[in-house]
């Protein structure tokens, strides 16, 4: 059964124009996360990653059957999220403005469903998860829907594609979607090659699953705490260390203070280290931002404190303030 929905999967993923010219199709932002996109400059903007592709197919797929199949409608109560869906928290904001377009006019794109695979008369969200909150939340009871046949497999591809191409997901979101589909696939290699991402990436990705316990629960509420990249570094240590939960919610502190996983791990492998053995100077790393923009970086070593910030944000006003702010604070400077 599992090696038929892996071949089914396959076979979609080969059925795409061949993108062996590509560059690999995922890159670190700057903030550490995962994406899966060409890097910067490297290919005419024409040119799309091998989940973009996959994304347009099943649009076209998708259009085809509203096209050749009425939309019927069917109770809103009786449709359940995609078991695969990847995001975990859908923002207030973008579904305050759905919500008020579907009240003043109603659902006008139909979701696309499966038939729940068990349970009769249930269905399963392919696409429209935020059309099917927004129709709930302003009190709608029934919602136009198209009913295709998915496997598994296409289900789990297909929630994973679709929001990596069109949602700014979090590593952790990705990671625990592909974590969810292992099954699906013979091998690792198998799967990196299906969904274009290269191996490093991947083991990256599903190292979130290793995290201790505490960590993950403050994950599943705030996805965007720890990159991929951060979460392989933090799983090497704690498969040789084991970590307290004190330790663990410090380390959580931590990582919402923004300060650098490197700089974390430093600080527990010292608390683990022998009283006795020599100190090392102590070094942090808080990094500041903007929404998700990196803007600047405060570094603290034992000798200096220095501040770094981004010239677009600290124009000469804010300089100035911030120079009468230094010299209240330490008036024995000469500046």
């Amino acid at each position: 059964m599992k090696k038929n929905r892996f071949q089914s999967l396959l076979a979609t993923a080969q059925s795409l124009p061949d993108v062996d010219n590509l560059p690999s199709a995922n890159s670190d932002d700057e903030d550490g996360n995962l994406r899966f996109r060409p890097k910067t400059g490297a290919v005419a903007s024409s040119y799309m990653t091998n989940l973009e592709m996959k994304s347009e197919a099943l649009e076209r797929q998708l259009a085809e059957a509203r096209s050749q199949n009425a939309a019927v409608r069917i109770p809103l109560d009786k449709v359940q999220p995609n078991p695969w869906q990847p995001r975990l928290v859908f923002t207030e904001e973008s579904l305050t403005s759905l919500e008020d377009s579907i009240r003043a006019s109603g659902v006008l794109q139909p979701i696309a469903v499966r038939s729940h695979p068990v349970e009769e008369g249930v269905y399963q969200l392919i696409a429209g998860e935020r059309r099917t909150r927004a129709a709930r939340a302003v009190g709608f009871s029934e919602i136009p829907a198209v009913i295709l046949e998915l496997s598994d497999a296409d289900m789990a591809a297909q929630a994973l594609t679709e929001n990596v191409v069109r949602e700014n997901l979090t590593d952790y979101e990705i990671g625990i979607a592909l974590i969810r589909m292992q099954s699906e696939f013979p091998t690792k290699v198998d799967m990196a090659n299906t969904f274009g991402i290269n191996r490093t990436s991947l083991y990256r990705l599903l190292s979130f699953e290793k995290l201790p316990p505490v960590i993950l629960a403050k994950l599943a509420d705030k996805p965007s705490l720890i990159s991929a990249a951060a979460c392989y570094e933090l799983v090497k240590y704690t498969s040789d260390n084991q970590i307290s939960e004190e330790a663990a919610n410090q380390l959580i502190q931590d990582l919402e203070l923004g300060l650098d996983i490197t700089d974390i791990i430093h600080r527990l492998k010292k608390q683990d280290a022998p009283q006795n053995a020599p100190s090392q100077p102590r070094a942090t790393k808080r990094q500041l931002f903007v929404g998700r923009k990196k803007v600047g970086v405060i570094d603290v070593t034992d000798s200096f404190t220095t501040i770094k910030l981004k010239t677009e944000l600290a124009n000469n006003e804010k300089r100035e303030q911030l120079i009468l702010y230094m010299k209240s604070l330490f008036p024995e400077i000469e500046f």
